[in-house]
């Protein structure tokens, strides 16, 4: 004889599930800081103004000295870099410590006019790095008809 048990009673004689419950609560992950300094050093914002005759550019790079920038044109084309390198030693009783540290980046921009390579003016001053560069002056062709 076969006999028929409703969803109810077959609920009840299944095994209980058990479900893991941890009352431990996990700690925070805290993720490591950037240094806002750092990034800005690494990767430089620039203005640029074309003002008629000439361009302007601003860059703030402070942190670097003359002889860690390069300045380069080549046609229209406008090169700005940096190098930097740091090396520390100090010794002690029984150590020593040496440090080194290096960082460089380059930016380069093609300007809509080519510039005059003999009248640029490049002035570094309280971190900002200003440049001027006078448009070189093109000849207008007359049109064939």
């Amino acid at each position: 004889m076969i006999k028929k048990t409703t969803s109810a009673a077959a609920k009840k004689k299944s095994a209980p599930v058990k479900k893991a419950v941890s009352t431990k609560s996990t700690p925070a992950v805290e993720l490591p800081k950037v240094n806002k300094e750092i990034a800005i050093i690494n990767s430089p914002f620039w203005n640029i103004w074309d003002k008629g005759k000439s361009y302007k550019v601003s860059i703030p790079i402070a942190g670097l000295c003359k002889k860690d920038i390069s300045v380069k044109t080549i046609g229209n084309q406008l090169i700005i870099s940096s190098e930097k390198e740091n090396a520390k030693e100090k010794e002690g009783k029984n150590y020593i410590v040496q440090q080194y540290s290096f960082s460089s980046w380059s930016k380069s921009i093609n300007l809509p006019e080519p510039i005059s390579e003999k009248d640029i003016k490049i002035n570094y001053k309280d971190g900002v790095l200003k440049i001027e560069m006078n448009k070189l002056k093109q000849k207008i062709q007359p049109k064939l008809k």
